[in-house]
């Protein structure tokens, strides 16, 4: 998939993982795969990445409507997996729910590389 230009990135195989900003596509990558491609990316100053080092920022999921149906059935899925995990901590599944459920409620922010990155 190609980046595009403003697109937040996390630089997997930088040193202390890092978080640029697409600026553009190498001119002169226009005729390779896009897993051969590099891309300008700003830092701190702005540096050519192969695509296959870059990772896209997930844009955040809207926050459902405090206690409308969908939130409400949200509601009851977070609790629901939380007390099968809670009940089987080796339930990846209900942990899973859990965070995605609470996710959506806008109560749990699950970390990602990119956020343990930034020192989140």
């Amino acid at each position: 998939m190609p980046f595009e230009q403003g697109q937040e990135v996390f630089i997997k195989n930088a040193p202390k993982g890092l978080i640029g900003t697409i600026i553009e596509r190498r001119p002169g990558d226009a005729h390779l795969p896009e897993e051969q491609a590099h891309y300008e990316v700003r830092i701190e100053d702005e540096r050519y990445y192969r695509s296959t080092d870059l990772e896209a920022i997930p844009e955040p999921e809207p926050k459902l409507r405090l206690y409308s149906e969908e939130w409400m059935a949200e509601l009851h899925r977070m609790v629901e997996a939380g007390q099968r995990f809670a009940a089987n901590t080796n339930d990846l599944g209900a942990r899973d729910q859990f965070v995605e459920a609470g996710s959506r409620l806008g109560w749990v922010v699950p970390m990602t590389d990119a956020d343990h990155a930034r020192g989140k």
